[in-house]
């Protein structure tokens, strides 16, 4: 015959309290080992990352002392198939340029009247009537 005993505790005072399945010294030792290896691969993580973080604000610093001239920049731009019309404005505080690139553009005025023009190289003004007025440019269009 053999005696085996199954749950063992052990209280201080007078009076006994009935069985609970409080975690064991074993259990517990346990438990803090894995929370202990969680937190140093969570310091290692920590670690690399302030070393991201340092190594960012670094270039940001670098790329702020070599941005010498902020600019502006508008535009609408279409390319179809390669062939691009549009226009770009661009300003650096000290010179600014509008780009427009088409084959002709017009000035006109809502409703009619007298318009200017630019095409195949000339320029021309128009009046109120349609009568071409002015032209410079090639003269052969």
């Amino acid at each position: 015959t053999y005696a085996a005993v199954r749950r063992f505790k052990v209280e201080r005072g007078t009076f006994a309290t009935l069985f609970s399945n409080e975690a064991s010294v074993r259990q517990t030792f346990q438990a803090l080992n894995t929370l202990d290896g969680s937190y140093a691969s969570l310091a290692s993580t920590v670690s690399v990352q302030g070393v991201s973080i340092t190594s960012n604000a670094t270039a940001i610093s670098t790329a702020n002392g070599n941005i010498t001239t902020l600019f502006g920049r508008y535009g609408v731009e279409i390319d179809v198939n390669g062939y691009v019309s549009g226009f770009v404005l661009n300003n650096n505080a000290t010179r600014s340029d509008f780009t427009i690139n088409a084959d002709y553009f017009r000035i006109l005025k809502p409703g009619g009247g007298a318009r200017t023009e630019f095409a195949s190289g000339a320029w021309k003004v128009f009046d109120a009537s349609g009568n071409r007025r002015v032209q410079m440019g090639n003269l052969d269009v």
